[in-house]
């Protein structure tokens, strides 16, 4: 049985004592991510992350999550299993005025007063990561759609009369 994502976690208390995640959670709580995707898998969540802090005591998220999941080819609309990776170099900050002041590489992150929600990070980080386009690495045949059959010309419409005929015989009299 696969453990369940956190849903509250004291990322700062993590950070201080340099954690580190390295497990398989169960995938089939991600409810936005079933979503943006034909399926997932019944392969787990694999989840490395790892808390730190620097020397102005900053707390670091960094790590990457992974799952295996089923998109839609653009091209030809048949299931595509795509592995999809996030990789995550998060700054973690207590309030917005911090997010301001911020300088450097990694993307801030405030946390509320309840702690940070594991799972609906996680989730959102794999969503965005999903491509925009996902198409089969070889050639795939393009969707059509089915071709009615044929109707030769006779059978669609009936011969008309020429309204000019009458004038026709005009010019020979």
């Amino acid at each position: 049985m696969l453990m369940e994502l956190p849903a509250s976690f004291d990322p700062y208390r993590a950070a201080t004592a340099n954690e580190v995640i390295k497990n398989q959670f169960d995938s089939q709580g991600l409810e936005r991510l079933k979503q943006s995707v034909l399926s997932i898998g019944d392969e787990p969540l694999q989840v490395e992350l790892e808390f730190s802090t620097d020397i102005t005591g900053r707390s670091y998220l960094k790590g990457k999550v992974a799952l295996l999941v089923e998109l839609e080819c653009q091209r030809c609309l048949q299931g595509k299993p795509y592995p999809l990776t996030a990789y995550l170099d998060l700054v973690l900050l207590r309030h917005e005025g911090q997010v301001e002041k911020y300088e450097g590489e990694s993307e801030p992150v405030v946390i509320e007063d309840d702690g940070l929600d594991l799972k609906t990070l996680i989730e959102d980080e794999l969503i965005l990561a999903l491509p925009i386009i996902a198409m089969h690495d070889e050639d795939c045949q393009p969707w059509q759609a089915e071709a009615e059959p044929e109707i030769s010309k006779a059978e669609a419409e009936p011969e008309r009369e020429n309204p000019f005929a009458m004038l026709a015989q005009l010019k020979k009299d």
